[in-house]
């Protein structure tokens, strides 16, 4: 479903701590597990993020946007 602010791609969703987990249920046949998390935020989707990945002695350090 396309959005005014990222032209069609979807939201970012990023969580908190994990606090535990639990089994939610459909009906009788199918059942799944899902994590329970402190905080969800969502981010409006980014185009053409900006984004520097950071090497230390030619491994992957970490990922800054901004």
């Amino acid at each position: 479903m396309p959005n005014d602010r990222g032209g069609g791609l979807p939201p970012k969703i990023c969580v908190g701590n994990k606090l535990g987990a639990t089994t939610i249920s459909s009906d009788a046949r199918s059942s799944y597990q899902v994590s329970i998390y402190d905080r969800i935020v969502t981010l409006p989707p980014q185009r053409s993020p900006r984004i520097i990945d950071i090497y230390i002695d030619d491994a992957f350090y970490q990922r800054v946007r901004w």
